[in-house]
Parts: C-alpha cells; structure tokens; sequence
C-alpha cells in the first residue's frame, strides 16, 4: 500500500516532505516499523483489505487516519517509535530520495530545482544506501494480497 500512496502524494501540495530530513535514527525507525508491520500483516492478513478501504485515500491526512484507525498498524508504529504521520512522512521523504538518487545517478536530476532538504536527502540516500539496501530486504517481505 505504501509504494501505492508515493505516487499519489508525491504529486501533492503536501510541503511537508520537502523539509523532512532523513537521518540514521529515522532509517532505524523505518525499519523497525517495517519489520513490526510485516510481522502485523503476518499475523493478521485482513489488515491489508482494511488499510486499502474501499478506495484510494484522498489525501495524506486521510492515510494517517487510516493507519491510526488499525489498532495493530498504530500499535506497530508506536513500538517502533513513530506516529502514523511520521511513518508516512519519512517513508515518501525516502522513496523520494530514492527516486531523487536514480536520477542524480543517470545524469537526468535537476538540482536547482530541488528543495535544498531534498537535495540533502538525496545525498544521504548516496551514503546510507547500504543500509537502505538491507532495511529494504530485511524487514520481512510479505506476500502481496490476492486480487
């Protein structure tokens, strides 16, 4: 559902992502949220149909919403020291940066027209990809819903 709801809310007026910064303690966070939620979805695979709802949600704060309204998802979070909202703003700020690093490598990224905190991301990004390499395969991969 996250890699679904970057590309909605990069798009966004959302401004709120170009000035979060990554750093190692956030990437620490995201892990641990990841592995908690894996371990959720695990236990408790009818929380997937949950979050997606009906439909898409309309906006960042509806997906907060969403996430605060799952007990286990809120629960998963909290344990791993974020809120709903700094969940989904360190994971977007970091597809982003990924997203953001592609381009800066294949010569295709503007930099003046980036957000200096962006820019900054995208930089760490570069020197944390190691870890973000091993976050991204160790949090417990899970197996997409059946459609």
């Amino acid at each position: 559902i996250i890699m679904v709801l970057v590309a909605v809310f990069l798009d966004t007026p959302i401004r709120e992502i170009d000035k979060f910064a990554l750093t190692s303690d956030a990437l620490q966070k995201i892990a641990a949220a990841k592995r908690n939620v894996s371990a959720l979805y695990a236990r408790d695979p009818g929380v997937d149909a949950r979050m997606r709802g009906t439909a898409p949600p309309n906006s960042f704060d509806e997906m907060v919403a969403r996430i605060n309204a799952e007990r286990g998802m809120h629960d998963a979070l909290q344990q791993a020291g974020l809120t709903a909202r700094d969940y989904m703003l360190s994971t977007v700020a970091l597809q982003q940066a990924l997203k953001g690093y592609q381009l800066k490598m294949t010569g295709k990224l503007d930099a003046s027209r980036v957000p200096p905190v962006v820019m900054a991301n995208i930089d760490f990004v570069g020197s944390h990809m190691a870890e973000i390499m091993q976050m991204m395969m160790g949090s417990g991969a899970r197996t997409p819903p059946a459609r």
